[in-house]
């Protein structure tokens, strides 16, 4: 049993500013041992994250403690603000400091992941059980790597969570899709446990860790909106679809990992369109725009390779488009003048 106590003082913090690489720790002076644990641990994540996400934090990341009430007490154990332009500062439930040692450090590390996944072009946004499983599973692998008791005991919890989860719906896992910032379709519990289960099937299947760092150099080349995109990159990881294994899921994604050599084509045509050149950029625009609704999913699946196909033919085409286009411009624009002044 646990009691907590509320009350104030009538007094002004000590507060203290830490830093570390790109990390800045606000706490009070009494809690700096805590502090300084945390950026120890995120310093010896960073490099490896760097390696796994394939991208750096460039700008400073802020953490700080905060104090939960009665009724977030151990349910919230950390959070970051997400203002759908940016990530916030990473928050750190302070209660856990008093808990089995691991538990604070896969928390701390779980909401540093959040940031590197946002730099790699994956928002919470649109993705919220992809972020959240993938954070959850790095973190705790990387703390039980490190040998933190409580690492190990999450995991055990989160797997037992599952294993009743599949009990009431088997592995109609598909209510995740809907999981948003401001929308949950299940229980905090059942949405995290769930997430974790997918992400750590798929790295079981294909290779751990390494199988989300090849994730992630695919990645390099843009952002990712939705599942049909995902579900995409996780094929070329995989080098097989898993399409199928998520819409066993209960998933509803398009195969785009059929069109692979398509996809490719098209990205490569749109790429070598000299981003100098101006009057090629309505067309790199307009290339580009569709290559992106066939990769996301939006439109049906049947319209996919013929989304690609235009987008392949415009971006090639550019040059020839653009001179077209604007001689018709030029010539209509004379002949208007011409009747104008009577000529015609």
């Amino acid at each position: 049993m646990r009691i907590q106590v509320s009350f104030r003082v009538n007094r002004t913090p000590d507060m203290i500013v830490l830093e570390s690489g790109v990390f800045k720790f606000t706490t009070v002076k009494r809690y700096e041992d805590y502090a300084r644990s945390i950026l120890d641990l995120y310093d010896r994540a960073y490099g490896f994250f760097v390696d796994l996400f394939n991208v750096t934090l460039g700008d400073s990341v802020n953490v700080k403690f905060f104090i939960p009430d009665f009724y977030s007490l151990m349910s919230v154990g950390g959070y970051v603000p997400f203002s759908g332009g940016s990530m916030g500062d990473i928050y750190v439930n302070f209660v856990f400091t008093r808990y089995v040692e691991g538990y604070l450090e896969v928390i701390a590390l779980h909401e540093l992941v959040h940031h590197f996944m946002w730099r790699a072009g994956l928002s919470p946004e649109s993705l919220l059980w992809f972020h959240e499983g993938l954070a959850q599973y790095v973190s705790i692998r990387f703390a039980e790597d490190l040998g933190f008791e409580g690492a190990r005991m999450i995991r055990s919890d989160i797997e037992t969570r599952v294993q009743s989860i599949r009990v009431l719906v088997g592995d109609n896992f598909g209510f995740l899709a809907s999981w948003t910032p401001r929308y949950a379709p299940r229980d905090m519990s059942t949405l995290y446990a769930a997430a974790y289960y997918i992400v750590s099937e798929l790295a079981d299947e294909h290779g751990g860790l390494n199988y989300y760092a090849r994730v992630f150099r695919f990645l390099d080349e843009g952002s990712v909106e939705d599942n049909a995109a995902l579900c995409y990159y996780l094929s070329l990881a995989a080098g097989e679809s898993v399409a199928k294994k998520f819409n066993s899921w209960g998933f509803n994604i398009p195969d785009l990992y059929t069109y692979t050599p398509l996809i490719y084509e098209a990205k490569s045509a749109i790429n070598g369109i000299d981003e100098h050149n101006i009057s090629l950029q309505p067309f790199r625009h307009l290339a580009n725009l569709l290559y992106k609704s066939a990769v996301s999913g939006w439109m049906l699946a049947e319209a996919t390779p013929a989304l690609l196909l235009a987008s392949l033919l415009i971006a090639r085409l550019a040059p020839f488009l653009a001179l077209i286009t604007y001689s018709g411009i030029i010539f209509v624009a004379l002949i208007l003048a011409l009747k104008v002044k009577g000529v015609l």
